[in-house]
């Protein structure tokens, strides 16, 4: 017959082994519902780049010739095969899923 120290530690141990196992399972949660939060903070982001730039063109403060200069020479040099393969992808990756979802994704 176990002698009641005995039971006393086992049921320590257990309380000790279920704390862990709730703070694995918390950090798990959090870790589980951050990737998407990050995600959904890095599009809010880009969309509000984006209407930060429609606003500017609608306004008539973009410089559409000066900025297309400006990003023309970071590819200076660089295929325009390579360029326009890159370009491609990105659209298939990024952005044909944005607007052609599959049924069930949403």
């Amino acid at each position: 017959m176990p002698t009641r120290a005995g039971s006393r530690s086992r049921k320590r141990v257990a309380r000790i082994l279920r704390r862990g196992q709730d703070a694995d399972l918390r950090e798990l949660g959090v870790a589980v519902h951050e990737a998407p939060l990050q995600a959904g903070r890095d599009q809010q982001l880009r969309a509000l780049e984006g209407l930060g730039a429609y606003l500017r063109y609608k306004l008539g403060l973009l410089d559409i010739a000066g900025w297309s200069r400006d990003v023309m020479r970071q590819f200076k040099g660089q295929s325009e095969r390579t360029l326009a393969r890159q370009a491609r992808a990105w659209m298939e990756e990024e952005v044909v899923p944005t607007i052609y979802r599959k049924p069930g994704s949403w």
